[in-house]
C-alpha cells in the first residue's frame, strides 16, 4: 500500500518521524487491523482444505497474482492451473506453481486490459477428481475481474503493437507499429508526428486507425518514443510516450549490463497443532552483452519431495536476435489446441531467420510417483512462416508418453499421445480485419502396458493394415485401447476459427470452436472435449472514451458424434459496462452473466424391485446467473484524501424442473459476496484502511459469515521502514468464525536490500490456535 500524498518526507528531521511514529502507534491501538487483499471481500472455502479469495477488480497495466490456499495436507492437491480469457476470447491455461501454503501464478501486465477479464481456478486432487472455482458451471460462469483503466484524457487512444513498453528489440531495422482508436472522429491523421529520443522521424505508412514507422541507426540502450497529434481545429492532444530497449548486430553494447535479485524466506505454519516449517529461496539474474541476453532463475524450497510433483524451479534462458534456448522449467505457448502453458522440465529452442521460424521443446511434464502417476515425457516441434504483412502459417507436432519403468503402478493406466496441428493468421487492411483458423488431430493409446498389437493378431481379427504396428510403436502404441479406434471418423479432430473486426471505433469478434469427443492433448490437459459452440462479442466506447461497453453471446453443445444417450446444450449472454468519468465521480464496473442449460431427455426411468419403485432422473433444465459490481470513489474526509470501494458479487444456480420424482430434490444454490473498503492517508506517512465483507453460500453445506478488518500502514523514508499492524474478525458458525491478528515490517537497510517479517495468528473457541510466521530477505533487480 502506498501513500498517495506524502509530501516531502525527506525534509522531516529525525525527531519528527519519531514523534509521528509514536502517534501512529497510538492510533494503531484503535485501528489495528489486517491489511486486506486488493479489491477482495472474503475467502471462499472450496473443500475442507482448499479456499480462494476472489479478485473482483484490478488496475490495468500491473501484474496480477492469483492464489489458491491449501490449509491442511498438501498431498491432497496434486496440481492446480488457471484458465483465463479476455471478453469474447478463448480460455488459455497456465500451470500454477506450488508454494508454501498453496499454489500461485501471475498474469503479466500486458494481459490485464479493460474492461474486464474472466478466470477459473482448477485443482486436481490425489483421487483424480477436480475442484473448481467458481464451483457452479465454472466455464460458463467464470469469475469476472473488472479491470480499472487509467483515467483518460482528451484525444485519441494509441495501442502500441510493436515494440511494446519495456520490450527488448534485437532487429537491425526497427519498426514501430501503432493502432489508433478515435470513435469521435476528431483526430487529424495528418497531424501525427513520431519522435524517438526527442528527434522527429518520418512516418512510413499511416491511416486514421494505423501507423507504421521504419528506420535504423539507433544505438543500443533504452529509448523513448513519443506520439504527438492534434484535432482538425489544430488543438494539440496530450503527448503519448513509452520506452523500449534496442540491441543488434551493428549496435553492440559498449559495455555489459547485469542485474540480479534474490528472495529468501523462512516460515512456520501451525494448523491444528501440526507445525510445518519451511525454507525457500528464489534467485534471478539477467545480463546483456553484444546483442545477447542471458537470464537465469533458481527457486528452491524445503517442501520439495519425490512424493509430489516438482516444486523447485530451474531456468536458464539465452536469447539473441535469431536464436533462443531455454533449459529447465519452461511454459511454452505453441498452440492453444496443442501446447499452451504446460510446464515442461527440459529444453526449449527457437530459431528465427527472416520469414522462417522454428520452435521445439522436449522434457518431463509429470514426475513418476508410486501409486499416483507415471513419469511422462513430452516433445513438440513447431515450424512457422511469417510475412512483413503480418501473415502467419504454422504447424505443430506433439508426442507425449508415459514411462512404464518409472513406477510399478499408478491410479491411471500408462498412456501414449500424438497430436498434429496447423494454424493460419491473416490480417487485412492494416489489421482492421483479422482472421485466424487452427486445427489439430490426435491419437491416444489409453493403456500401453501390452505394447502395440502384432500384425498376425490383426489378421486373425480380420483387420488388415499396410504396416506392422510393432514397427511404429516408438511413434505411437497401436492396440485395442487406441482412441479413436477409427481415425477416419474424425472424432479426435479439434478446430477453431476467429474473425476480428476493428473498425469505426469498435471491436467485433466472432468465434467457432469444435473439440471432438476423442481429442486429447497432453500439452493442454484441461481442454474440454466433445464440445462445439460459437460466440460473438462487441466492444466499443462512448462518452468520449469514458464508458466501455462489451456485449457477448455464446452457445455450445456436446455429444458431437451422437454416442451418448442425451445431448446437452447451453446458451448464455453477458454485458459489461465500465464507466471511467472525470475526477470527482465514481469509477464503476458492472458485469452481468446469464446462462441456460439442459439436455434433450424428457422421461424418467423406473425399475421395480421387491415391490419398490426406483427412479433414475437424468434430465437437465437449469439456469445460472451472476452479477459483479465494483465502484470506487475518491473523496476528501477530515482534510485527507482517500478512496472508498464497494464490491458486490452474486451468483445463483436453479433447477427449473418442477416434477422431480421422490428422492430427487431440485438442486438450487446461490452465493453472495459483498464488501466495502475505505482507504485514506491519515498523515503524510500513515495510511489507514477499514473493510467490511459478507459472504453466504448454500452450495453443499450452508456457509455464512461477516468479516470486519482494516489496516494501518506506516511508511517512512528515513529510515526506509514500512510497518503494518492489524486484526480481522470473522463472525460465523463453526470453523468459519475466528479472529486473526497480523503484524508485518519491512526495512530497506541497504538500497535495494530489504528484510521483511510477517506474523499471523488465527484463533477461535472451537479449534486450536493456528499461526504463521515468515521472514524474508529480498534483493531487488
Amino acid at each position: 500500500m502506498t501513500v498517495k500524498d506524502k509530501g516531502n518526507i525527506s525534509a522531516y528531521p529525525s525527531l519528527t518521524w519519531r514523534r509521528d511514529f509514536r502517534k501512529s502507534a497510538a492510533l494503531a491501538a484503535f485501528l489495528i487491523v489486517f491489511q486486506p487483499l486488493y479489491s477482495s471481500s472474503g475467502t471462499v472455502p472450496l473443500t475442507p482444505f482448499l479456499s480462494h479469495t476472489p479478485i473482483l477488480n484490478a488496475p490495468a497495466g500491473i501484474d496480477l497474482e492469483f492464489r489458491l490456499d491449501v490449509y491442511e495436507a498438501t498431498s491432497e492437491v496434486q496440481s492446480a492451473n488457471l484458465l483465463w480469457r479476455l471478453p469474447g476470447g478463448e480460455f488459455r491455461s497456465l500451470d500454477m506453481d506450488a508454494v508454501p501454503g498453496g499454489f500461485t501464478c501471475a498474469l503479466p501486465a500486458s494481459d490485464i486490459k479493460p474492461p474486464h477479464l474472466e478466470y477459473v481456478i482448477q485443482a486436481r486432487l490425489s483421487d483424480g477428481s477436480v475442484v473448481s472455482y467458481p464451483q457452479n458451471d465454472p466455464l460458463s460462469s467464470p469469475q469476472i475481474i473488472g479491470v480499472l483503466a487509467e483515467r483518460r484524457v482528451e484525444g485519441p487512444q494509441f495501442y502500441v503493437l510493436y515494440p511494446q513498453s519495456g520490450q527488448n528489440v534485437f532487429e537491425v531495422e526497427l519498426r514501430i507499429a501503432v493502432s489508433v482508436f478515435d470513435p469521435d472522429l476528431n483526430y487529424d491523421p495528418s497531424s501525427l508526428e513520431v519522435f524517438i529520443d526527442g528527434k522527429r522521424v518520418p512516418v512510413s505508412q499511416s491511416s486514421p486507425s494505423y501507423l507504421l514507422v521504419k528506420f535504423s541507426g539507433l544505438r543500443a540502450g533504452i529509448h523513448e518514443a513519443a506520439l504527438r497529434s492534434a484535432d482538425f481545429a489544430g488543438h494539440r492532444n496530450p503527448e503519448y510516450t513509452w520506452k523500449f530497449h534496442t540491441s543488434g548486430r551493428h549496435d553492440q553494447l559498449e559495455r555489459g549490463e547485469f542485474a540480479w535479485g534474490f528472495t529468501g524466506e523462512s516460515g512456520r505454519e501451525d494448523f491444528n497443532d501440526e507445525p510445518h516449517d519451511y525454507v525457500r529461496g528464489d534467485l534471478r539474474a539477467e545480463g546483456r552483452y553484444g546483442g545477447w541476453t542471458v537470464g537465469a532463475r533458481c527457486y528452491l524450497t524445503s517442501d520439495e519431495s519425490t512424493e509430489h510433483q516438482p516444486q523447485n524451479r530451474f531456468l536458464l534462458k539465452i536469447q539473441q536476435r535469431h536464436f533462443t534456448a531455454t533449459l529447465g522449467d519452461a511454459s511454452p505457448m505453441f498452440s492453444d489446441l496443442v501446447l499452451s502453458g504446460k510446464r515442461v522440465r527440459g529444453a526449449e529452442i527457437g530459431l528465427h531467420t527472416g520469414a522462417f521460424h522454428l520452435q521445439g521443446v522436449y522434457g518431463e511434464i509429470n514426475r513418476g510417483i508410486q501409486g499416483s502417476t507415471y513419469r511422462r515425457f513430452l516433445g513438440s516441434i513447431r515450424p512457422y512462416f511469417t510475412t512483413s504483412w503480418g501473415w502467419k502459417l504454422g504447424f505443430t507436432f506433439l508426442k507425449a508418453k508415459d514411462d512404464l519403468g518409472s513406477v510399478a503402478e499408478a491410479y491411471a493406466s500408462p498412456q501414449d499421445n500424438v497430436v498434429a496441428g496447423a494454424d493460419l493468421l491473416v490480417p487485412l487492411w492494416n489489421h482492421a480485419v483479422q482472421w485466424s483458423i487452427s486445427a489439430a488431430l490426435s491419437l491416444t493409446a489409453l493403456d500401453i502396458r501390452g505394447g502395440s498389437i502384432s500384425d498376425s493378431l490383426l489378421n486373425e481379427a480380420g483387420v488388415e493394415l499396410p504396416f506392422d504396428p510393432r514397427n511404429w510403436q516408438n511413434l505411437l502404441v497401436i492396440n485395442e485401447s487406441l482412441s479413436p479406434p477409427n481415425p477416419l471418423g474424425m472424432s479426435s479432430l479439434a478446430w477453431t476459427t476467429t474473425l476480428n473486426l476493428n473498425r469505426f471505433g469498435q471491436t467485433l469478434s466472432l468465434n467457432y470452436r469444435s473439440i471432438g469427443p476423442a481429442y486429447r492433448s497432453f500439452g493442454n490437459p484441461y481442454l474440454q472435449n466433445d464440445l462445439a459452440g460459437w460466440s460473438v462479442s462487441d466492444q466499443f466506447s462512448a462518452l468520449n472514451h469514458r464508458l466501455f461497453v462489451t456485449l457477448g453471446f455464446n452457445h455450445s453443445r456436446d455429444n458431437l458424434k451422437g454416442t451418448k444417450s442425451a445431448t446437452t446444450a447451453s446458451a448464455g449472454g453477458w454485458i459489461s459496462l465500465s464507466l471511467m468519468p472525470s475526477f470527482g465521480l465514481p469509477q464503476i464496473t458492472t458485469t452481468v452473466n446469464y446462462n441456460l442449460g439442459g439436455n434433450d431427455l424428457d422421461k424418467i426411468d423406473t425399475l421395480m424391485t421387491g415391490g419398490d419403485t426406483l427412479y433414475t432422473d437424468q434430465r437437465r433444465d437449469e439456469s445460472s446467473s451472476s452479477i459483479a459490481i465494483s465502484a470506487t470513489q475518491e473523496l476528501f474526509l477530515l482534510g485527507r484524501r482517500g478512496t472508498i470501494t464497494f464490491n458486490l458479487n452474486n451468483s445463483s444456480f436453479r433447477d427449473r424442473l418442477e416434477d422431480r420424482p421422490p428422492g430427487y430434490a431440485a438442486l438450487s444454490s446461490a452465493s453472495r459476496n459483498y464488501g466495502i473498503i475505505w482507504r485514506s492517508s491519515l498523515s503524510q506517512v500513515l495510511t489507514g484502511t477499514l473493510d467490511y465483507a459478507y459472504f453466504s453460500s448454500d452450495l453443499g453445506s450452508s456457509q455464512r459469515y461477516h468479516q470486519i478488518s482494516g489496516a494501518v500502514n506506516e511508511r517512512m523514508e528515513q529510515p526506509r521502514l514500512n510497518v503494518i499492524l492489524g486484526v480481522r474478525r470473522r463472525i460465523g458458525e463453526g470453523n468459519l468464525a475466528r479472529w486473526q491478528s497480523d503484524a508485518s515490517g519491512e526495512w530497506e537497510f541497504i538500497p535495494r536490500h530489504l528484510l521483511r517479517l510477517t506474523l499471523t495468528h488465527f484463533f477461535n473457541d472451537r479449534i486450536q490456535n493456528e499461526g504463521v510466521y515468515r521472514l524474508y530477505y529480498f534483493k531487488r533487480f
